[in-house]
């Protein structure tokens, strides 16, 4: 099977695919400049398909994407109230001072 061919139907980038194959994660060999990839080998002995490696992947990404986006959330949460925090401490300070007019020196141009 081509890696374009694997790569659409397993829902993944071709070069996703590649870079599993350099690795390792995917068994394959090369016919001239392109990869052949074995659907009947399976991975690392341990009895489990090429299929179900890529499975459990891309659940693992899932996973991890899911717990990024809750931490995000969390985030956003505490950066409102830190927010709402420093708008009522700005409302306790005291207005400021007016500041006064700069005064008037011997080098004004004018009628004194």
């Amino acid at each position: 099977m081509t890696v374009e061919t694997y790569a659409q139907k397993h829902g993944l980038n071709p070069e996703t695919v590649r870079r599993y194959i350099r690795l390792g994660k995917l068994k394959a060999h090369r016919i001239g400049r392109r990869y052949e990839i074995d659907t009947h080998d399976t991975y690392d002995n341990k009895h489990n398909t090429t299929h179900d490696n890529i499975q459990h992947l891309i659940s693992e990404k899932d996973k991890r994407i899911k717990q990024l986006s809750q931490q995000n959330e969390r985030l956003t949460q505490l950066l409102a109230m830190q927010t709402q925090q420093n708008h009522q401490l700005i409302a306790q300070l005291p207005p400021p001072r007016p500041t006064s007019p700069p005064a008037c020196g011997g080098n004004q141009r004018g009628g004194h």
